[in-house]
């Protein structure tokens, strides 16, 4: 299975999440913030980044620019908590991998 990387700041999004995945068979690591995701993706190789869009010290828009560039083969989506509105203009972005 995969392993991901979710970036959420709310501890209940975060932990619903990670446990779904987990049940599913993914190897999962969870951060609060784009800084930790940041690290997390030095030091370790990842599938697929979950990220939310509003988050405090590094937002999913700057994480997702920063994963892209550092990590072209990683597969970028929005976690579910984002509001629909902030998650149609991100993925309308060329880091986006929606179609």
């Amino acid at each position: 299975m995969a392993r991901v990387l979710i970036a959420d700041d709310e501890p209940t999004e975060r932990q619903v999440l990670a446990h779904g995945l987990s049940r599913h068979g993914h190897d999962v690591v969870a951060v609060a913030d784009g800084a930790e995701a940041v690290t997390a993706l030095t030091t370790a190789r990842y599938d697929v980044l979950v990220a939310d869009i509003v988050m405090p010290v590094m937002d999913g828009i700057a994480l997702a620019l920063k994963a892209s560039a550092d990590h072209p083969e990683l597969r970028i989506c929005w976690s579910p908590a984002t509001p629909p509105s902030l998650r149609a203009r991100a993925t309308s972005r060329p880091w986006s991998s929606a179609s």
